[in-house]
């Protein structure tokens, strides 16, 4: 989802431990695996050249799409699962195409190509990503050792770090809407057809202008 797992030299994705921490496990189990991979570029992270390469460097095989009806069950998941790039896919797949401005202020466009669904070799995806480095450790507390010895942080230090800093939640106000209708206006100043806000307020959409973003 979103990339496949890569490390070094190329430029990494960040938010790679739980891909390649549970390729690892997969491929450590001796249990047939098989990869597969949908919405490459929907976290925003890798230009469309950078996955592109990484896709011919892994013999990547174009398999198919995602259609509507692929999407439709799981539908009720993201009322309490705000997933930024596992939604956009369902997007994709329902047919809405556009550009899409994500939470790091990103922006993201969602094409044909996001619903392409790939099937990369196993083996040849762990032994370019960080899953042959984890594939000797027992537990979290082991990958996340092995990680900062490897680059000088765990995934989840940016989490515990973004979890320490973050603003206190305020309860909204009829100023708010303003706020809102200032952020739309200049998104759509800026040709962005889409926001996506992991929590909007419940008094959400300020007008009828707001309805039909």
């Amino acid at each position: 989802m979103g990339a496949p797992a890569c490390d070094q030299p190329q430029r990494e994705a960040a938010g790679t431990l739980a891909d390649s921490a549970a390729l690892a496990a997969a491929i450590t189990s001796g249990l047939p695996t098989r990869v597969f991979v949908a919405g490459v570029g929907l976290d925003g992270e890798l230009s469309r050249t950078e996955l592109d390469g990484r896709l011919h460097a892994l013999d990547a095989e174009d398999v198919g799409d995602l259609i509507a009806r692929d999407a439709e069950g799981f539908t009720s998941i993201w009322s309490w699962h705000p997933s930024e790039a596992n939604a956009l896919l369902a997007v994709a797949a329902s047919g809405w195409r556009g550009s899409v401005e994500i939470q790091r202020g990103a922006v993201v466009e969602v094409t044909d190509a996001a619903t392409r669904i790939y099937r990369i070799a196993a083996t040849a995806l762990a032994e370019s990503s960080l899953a042959t480095f984890l594939a000797s450790a027992s537990s979290l507390e082991e990958i996340e050792r092995l990680l900062r010895e490897r680059r000088g942080y765990s995934d989840i230090d940016i989490e515990r770090e973004r979890l320490a800093h973050r603003r206190r939640p305020q309860m909204p106000t009829p100023d708010t809407l303003d706020v809102i209708d200032g952020y739309l206006a200049d998104a759509d100043a800026r040709g962005v057809d889409a926001l996506y806000m992991v929590r909007p307020i419940s008094t959400w959409p300020a007008n009828k202008e707001a309805q039909r973003r």
